[in-house]
């Protein structure tokens, strides 16, 4: 009897009730892969594409951005373009630790791109989190030999075992996303499906080469001193992290690769709130052993830049007009770097004594923007469509 007959015969003598419940099981894991877009959060999709279209984003690229949404909503491509006359594309993602630039770097390598630089944020917060932290996300954005590498460093196999079982299972995947759309659609708060918002973000990504632009937002002063609390505690970072930086930097030394670590802006309240009880003194010391260490490391700290009240969205976060600005101030460091194969050790770049001159930014497009082309978008398909049943008529 051949292998298939076996398993027929095998199917057969279970019990109807359980083959009901397996065709039943596959038919609603089937139905959820299906809604990916609906069901995915935007975290989720940014993970997704950037996994798929890094290789064609990166291309040609002279420079590339790494890190959390701290790069994301500092560093803007389309400005740099011009104040450098250079290409480069934003590949930080919401929420990334130091595991997942240094994999996303190695990724690049391994297809052939070669960038002159590397800008990257190690945010303290995201270092000091396990590598828990971004597990609904990582399936989404790693592959199997890069879980098996972050399972391993942290010697946790439960932490592989979830991340294969998230990329075979769909509604384990989304468990997540789920829970939170069926609490929205009770509560009447929130989207009831992730495609709306994902598209519009996805889209503000895309026009702006990986940038987040937002308008600016209302900062008030809890909201400061809770960021700070929550935030900013304690000096603190997991031995798994420090071991991906270092991994970082020195893939990027191998590689003859200038890296600029970015020390990304703060508000000025926020600046000082983290200066008074000396995080920050502990976090500039554990940067510049880093720097000593790497010869090809130069640091820009923007931490201290007075800015004005439209400047962000939220304390730690940039806005339209900020990106702007930054934009203008960090683009003339950017070209030294570039030209400069290499950089005196421990090279720190304090960017607190610039002139910070509001700029209209020329080439940004901010989320009421990305809102606005799409209606556009959509209006245009639509009376296309009309004049074609007009024409067929």
């Amino acid at each position: 009897m051949s292998y298939r007959h076996r398993l027929i015969a095998s199917l057969a003598r279970l019990p109807r009730g359980v083959l009901g419940t397996l065709v039943l099981v596959c038919g609603i894991e089937t139905m959820i892969a299906g809604a990916r877009d609906r069901l995915a959060a935007p975290d989720q999709t940014f993970a997704r594409v950037t996994s798929e279209r890094l290789i064609d984003w990166v291309r040609d690229c002279d420079w590339i951005a790494l890190g959390s949404s701290q790069t994301k909503h500092s560093i803007a491509p389309r400005e740099l373009a011009i104040g450098t006359g250079t290409r480069g594309y934003n590949l930080a993602l919401s929420g990334s630790q130091a595991a997942n630039s240094f994999f996303l770097l190695r990724r690049v390598l391994e297809s052939g791109a070669r960038p002159r630089v590397v800008i990257v944020d190690f945010f303290p917060v995201l270092q000091r989190l396990s590598h828990w932290h971004v597990v609904e996300n990582d399936p989404f954005l790693l592959d199997i030999r890069e879980s098996l590498d972050l399972a391993w460093s942290a010697r946790d196999p439960a932490f592989f075992a979830s991340i294969v079982a998230r990329r075979a299972i769909p509604s384990f995947r989304y468990r997540q996303s789920i829970r939170t759309l069926v609490r929205n659609r009770a509560t009447g708060s929130g989207p009831s499906d992730w495609s709306r918002p994902t598209e519009i973000m996805l889209r503000n990504h895309l026009e702006n080469r990986g940038a987040q632009v937002h308008p600016p937002g209302e900062i008030s002063p809890d909201a400061i001193a809770r960021l700070d609390r929550e935030y900013f505690p304690r000096w603190e970072i997991t031995a798994l992290q420090d071991r991906y930086i270092e991994r970082f930097l020195k893939l990027a030394d191998q590689a003859g690769i200038r890296v600029v670590w970015l020390l990304t802006p703060l508000h000025s309240e926020l600046s000082a709130r983290i200066e008074s009880t000396g995080f920050a003194a502990a976090w500039t010391r554990f940067v510049r052993e880093r720097g000593i260490e790497h010869p090809k490391l130069s640091i820009v700290d923007a931490r201290r830049l007075e800015w004005g009240e439209r400047a962000f969205l939220d304390p730690n976060h940039l806005a339209i007009d900020g990106l702007a600005a930054f934009s203008s101030i960090f683009a003339p460091e950017l070209t030294r770097v570039l030209a400069s194969p290499d950089s005196e050790p421990g090279c720190w770049i304090d960017l607190s004594d610039r002139s910070l001159t509001r700029t209209e930014p020329t080439t940004l497009v901010d989320m009421p923007a990305t809102v606005r082309l799409l209606r556009d978008e959509y209006r245009s398909v639509r009376a296309d469509r009309r004049r074609g049943e007009v024409l067929r008529r």
